[in-house]
């Protein structure tokens, strides 16, 4: 309906249309089968943006937000060229491009029904965002001389799953979840290369990851090169991101 939240109380005497019964019913049934009301909606909140969402991309999080408001504060001035991989719904890039408004962001995403969705979102919000299909795993990516390296990867390991809600279990899509036990920091370690590869000197990877392995991406980045690297913890108090300068 639009309401605000003081509409609920001077109009709590009013008779709603049918028609929106009928939709509250069927959002009340989706509900209970655990789907996300982002889903539902068609929408979620990041950074004050309002992006468009569907089942195959992530639902954006407050812990994201954080990082992106990391990489804001350390590179607001300036012309810096990000690129964000795995880039989902294509909100961490778009986020930075309109709170650095002079800088340059390319998104990677595997998933071709990602990228049309993030496509949809730049075009849309009308800031502009490019956005490149590929698999980071078997691909080179086509960008060097870069300020900004940033990733959300998949890095819930498979045992993990057991942990998490129904609602993320049984709607969020798996491959932007999930990886084996066996080589959990599979992401992390392809990332470290493509930053030496692709990064200036002096550039810098902002990565989103899993509370319980920060110590080990760590190493990981710092074995490849890496220096300076800050393992910050989000509002939950919790290990969930960490930057590196090449």
């Amino acid at each position: 309906m639009g309401y605000r939240r003081i509409d609920l109380a001077l109009k709590k005497d009013e008779e709603l249309p049918e028609v929106i019964l009928e939709k509250l019913k069927a959002i009340t049934s989706e509900l209970k089968s655990n789907k996300p009301i982002q889903y539902i909606l068609g929408y979620a909140w990041f950074a004050g943006i309002k992006f468009k969402v569907n089942p195959a991309v992530l639902i954006p999080r407050q812990e994201t937000e954080e990082l992106v408001e990391w990489i804001v504060k350390e590179n607001s001035i300036g012309s810096p060229t990000v690129v964000d991989i795995c880039s989902g719904s294509g909100c961490i890039g778009i986020a930075i491009k309109k709170m650095i408004p002079l800088s340059n962001v390319k998104g990677i995403d595997i998933s071709t029904s990602a990228i049309e969705l993030s496509r949809d979102n730049s075009d849309t919000l009308d800031i502009k965002v490019d956005f490149l299909e590929a698999d980071i795993l078997k691909l080179e990516i086509p960008y060097r001389e870069v300020d900004i390296i940033v990733s959300n990867p998949p890095y819930v390991r498979s045992s993990e799953a057991a942990l998490m809600k129904a609602n993320v279990l049984e709607h969020e899509p798996h491959l932007a979840l999930f990886v084996t036990d066996q080589d959990p920091l599979l992401f992390y370690k392809r990332l470290a290369k493509i930053g030496k590869e692709s990064l200036k000197p002096g550039g810098k990877m902002y990565l989103e990851i899993n509370e319980n392995l920060g110590k080990e991406t760590a190493e990981i980045l710092e074995l490849i090169g890496f220096h300076d690297i800050s393992i910050r913890k989000d509002l939950n108090d919790k290990f969930r991101m960490i930057r590196a300068v090449k």
